[in-house]
């Protein structure tokens, strides 16, 4: 859960931060794949930055690949994603650009991440962006999009307060 620190990552910082990564892989002897797989959604736009740098951008992955995400944080996407490429047969790398630093994820840790971020911060990532919209709309939306999940509308008049009020909770929970 977040303790209200909020690192909005820039366009700029995301490029940045993916070359420090792309580094770190050139340099290391026992990991040197050309081919990127990224996983949706920010992991899409890590692996397109990679593939400026000259790696080969993959739809979906592959054999040996490198499978990249913006973040490694729970661990939650990675073990869901190595079972998913092991029921395809597919042995892959596993890199992203971001890594928070959480004691409970130790065994989740990933050989190579680019840069490591507090465990307790929000990460606001460039494409997550909203002009029109406030900075703290950004977990009501989530809800909201919960919701349609379960088959129902947020803007439904019994459901349409429910975003704010589970935000709210969570924060008073937490």
């Amino acid at each position: 859960m977040s303790d209200g620190r909020q690192d909005a990552i820039t366009w700029e910082g995301f490029r940045k931060d993916v070359k420090t990564l792309h580094a770190l892989l050139e340099g290391s002897p026992a990991f040197r794949p050309g081919l990127v797989w990224g996983i949706p959604t920010g992991g899409s736009y890590a692996a397109r930055e990679l593939a400026r740098l000259g790696w080969g951008l993959l739809d979906e992955p592959a054999e040996g690949c490198l499978v990249l995400d913006d973040l490694l944080d729970s661990g939650q996407t990675l073990q869901a994603v190595r079972e998913w490429l092991k029921g395809r047969g597919l042995s892959c790398h596993y890199a992203a650009v971001y890594k928070k630093l959480r004691p409970e994820t130790a065994e989740w840790a990933w050989p190579w991440h680019g840069v490591e971020k507090p465990a307790g911060s929000w990460l606001a990532f460039p494409w997550e962006a909203r002009p029109w919209r406030k900075a703290e709309e950004g977990p009501t939306d989530a809800v909201a999009r919960l919701i349609e999940w379960a088959g129902d509308s947020p803007l439904r008049p019994g459901t349409k307060d429910t975003p704010a009020r589970v935000c709210k909770a969570l924060r008073e929970m937490t």
